[in-house]
């Protein structure tokens, strides 16, 4: 038996293009009721939804247009969270379990073009039945070519097979959910299949973000300063994005090409309390006032 066999079985049970079947999940968007604690009262996971939105949900989120190449035009590497169903694992990258059967390995190609790349389809996430339905429960396909599922016990852990830390050059460092944010999970901001999330949207912090409010720098003058920007705790430099007019956590990182470039950032590191002096200390590149009352 070969390997390629092997991957011919697993992709003939696949829908091109990851549609979602009648019976997917259920488990999308975030009805939260305002507190401010830190952690919302009804999670994205239990809040009802319009099962019949899930498919155009997920054509305009990342998972649904993740194709990449590197500096040599080639993605085997990036394929095993880009695209999974494209992945072709290596001797090395075989689960233990599969030495049992005997089956040489063949050389996985270099590219896979974009015309037969699969993004990042709902089976990824969820184990389908024997019907092909997609059940509302998370799974991990750990191993595309041979159908072999990982549990998983929350949102984060799923997303986190993935959104790792990986030395690879154009990648942003891991998310990082930690101090107000530590006891949360992904879906609790982040709508599952569109993958949208504001402080705003998801509901947690109406009562202090909505207009009357007396906190210091929620007003006006900081309309285009987002919340990540004072009240992230990684000590990331500030910057402006172009693209989104928003004052903004900026890093630096390494291109496919070898040079560098500024990311936004998002960072999920969140503290309650911001230090003014951030940005409004003296000499500050800005212009900015030494305090905020002036």
């Amino acid at each position: 038996m070969t390997l390629a066999l092997l991957a011919a079985i697993g992709l003939s049970a696949c829908t091109p293009g990851g549609n979602p079947s009648p019976g997917e999940p259920a488990n999308q968007g975030n009805s939260n009721n305002g507190s401010s604690s830190g952690a919302p009262t009804t999670s994205a996971a239990t809040a009802v939804v319009d099962v019949d939105a899930i498919p155009a949900d997920w054509e305009i989120s990342a998972h649904a247009n993740s194709y990449v190449v590197d500096g040599a035009g080639e993605n085997r590497d990036c394929t095993k969270c880009h695209s999974p169903v494209n992945f072709i694992p290596t001797i090395d990258e075989i689960p233990e379990s599969c030495f049992i059967c005997k089956f040489e390995l063949s050389v996985a190609p270099a590219t896979t073009t974009q015309d037969v790349w699969e993004n990042i389809q709902c089976k990824i996430c969820h184990e389908p039945d024997n019907k092909g339905n997609i059940p509302a429960e998370y799974s991990y396909l750990e191993v595309p070519v041979l159908g072999e599922y990982l549990e998983v016990a929350s949102s984060s852990e799923l997303c986190l097979m993935c959104h790792i830390q990986v030395d690879l050059p154009g990648h942003k460092p891991q998310v990082d959910l930690a101090n107000a944010h530590a006891d949360m999970d992904c879906t609790d901001c982040h709508i599952n299949h569109d993958l949208s999330a504001t402080c705003s949207s998801s509901g947690c912090h109406d009562d202090v973000l909505g207009a009357g409010n007396s906190i210091a720098g929620h007003d006006q003058d900081h309309q285009n300063v987002s919340c990540v920007a004072c009240h992230q705790a990684g000590g990331i430099p500030h910057g402006m994005d172009n693209s989104s007019g928003k004052w903004i956590p900026l890093i630096e990182v390494t291109a496919v090409d070898g040079s560098t470039e500024l990311l936004t950032y998002a960072s999920h590191n969140i503290v309650k309390e911001s230090a003014c002096e951030t940005c409004h200390y003296s000499g500050n590149p800005w212009n900015l006032s030494e305090t905020t009352g002036q």
